[in-house]
C-alpha cells in the first residue's frame, strides 16, 4: 500500500524476512516485508512478497528485503532490521559477501551494485541499524539498537508489522 518517495532521505524503512518450516527444505516457504514510516513515525507504505526459490531461509529472505529496499532508492535509505547477519555481512569485505561459497552471494552482489560496490557504506554511514527481535512492549525505551539508541514505540510497532507481513507472505 502506498508508494513512498524513494528520494526522501527522511523516511525510515523497516525490513524483515521469514521462513516457515526451515528444517524441512522441501517444505520451506519464505516471505519478506518492507514497512516505511516518516521521521515522525507515520506509517506511509508497506508491502510484502515471496522471493525466488533460491531464497530458502529467514536470513536470505531478510537480505532479499534489504536488496529491494536499496534498489529503488536514489540515496542510501535509513533501514532498521532485526537480522544481525545483515550488519555482520555489510561490515565485512565485499569479496566475502560475493564469494561463490556464500549462499547469499547473488543477493549481496545486487546490494553491492546498488551501493557502487561499497557494502560497508551501509554500516559506516549508520544507514543500516539492527534492533533486537521479538521483544515485548517492555523493551520500548529499554532495549538498545546497534546505534546505541533505545527502541522507540515506532521502531517496535514497525518491526512487528514487518514481521507479521513477512510471515503472512511466507504462509501464502
Amino acid at each position: 500500500v502506498g508508494s513512498p518517495d524513494s528520494t526522501d532521505c527522511s523516511l525510515r524503512w523497516y525490513i524483515d524476512g521469514s521462513a516457515l518450516d526451515p528444517t524441512w527444505p522441501q517444505l520451506t516457504a519464505c516471505g519478506y516485508a518492507i514497512v516505511v514510516t516518516t521521521k515522525r513515525g507515520e506509517l506511509i507504505a508497506w508491502g510484502s512478497g515471496v522471493p525466488p526459490d533460491t531464497v530458502d531461509n529467514s536470513a536470505a529472505a531478510e537480505a532479499w528485503a534489504l536488496l529491494h529496499t536499496v534498489l529503488p532508492c536514489s540515496d542510501l535509505p535509513r533501514i532498521t532490521s532485526d537480522g544481525a547477519s545483515l550488519i555482520t555481512t555489510a561490515r565485512g569485505e565485499y569479496s566475502k559477501a560475493a564469494d561463490a561459497s556464500n549462499p547469499l552471494a547473488r543477493i549481496w552482489c545486487g546490494v553491492a551494485a546498488a551501493l557502487d560496490g561499497r557494502l560497508e557504506k551501509l554500516v559506516n554511514s549508520g544507514a543500516l541499524i539492527w534492533m533486537p527481535a521479538h521483544k515485548s512492549m517492555s523493551a520500548i525505551g529499554e532495549a538498545m539498537k546497534s546505534n546505541d539508541t533505545p527502541i522507540t514505540t515506532v521502531n517496535w510497532r514497525a518491526n512487528r508489522l514487518a514481521d507479521f507481513l513477512a510471515r503472512k507472505a511466507a504462509a501464502a
